[in-house]
């Protein structure tokens, strides 16, 4: 077992965002809790294609896993179940 797990790699089209240490993502000027469990961790957003709102839609990642989509209205982020 090594004695530290290794940082989470994610693709060019991820960009790679550190939680702080309350589990609170800070993003396009809001900072919203995403899971205190997850403290201190590399998470990925990935930017997702819409009809509508362009640039507004994102697939929040922990590693290979999809944890949650997100949408920025109105600088409030909100999360929905990763489809």
């Amino acid at each position: 077992m090594p004695d530290r797990v290794r940082e989470l790699e994610y693709p060019d089209t991820v960009k790679p965002r550190r939680l702080d240490d309350h589990g609170r993502l800070h993003f396009r000027g809001t900072k919203t809790l995403v899971l205190p469990l997850l403290k201190s961790q590399l998470v990925g957003i990935e930017e997702v294609e819409s009809e509508k709102d362009e640039g507004q839609h994102w697939r929040l990642h922990y590693g290979p896993v999809a944890l949650a989509e997100m949408t920025l209205r109105d600088k409030v982020l909100r999360f929905e179940k990763a489809r």
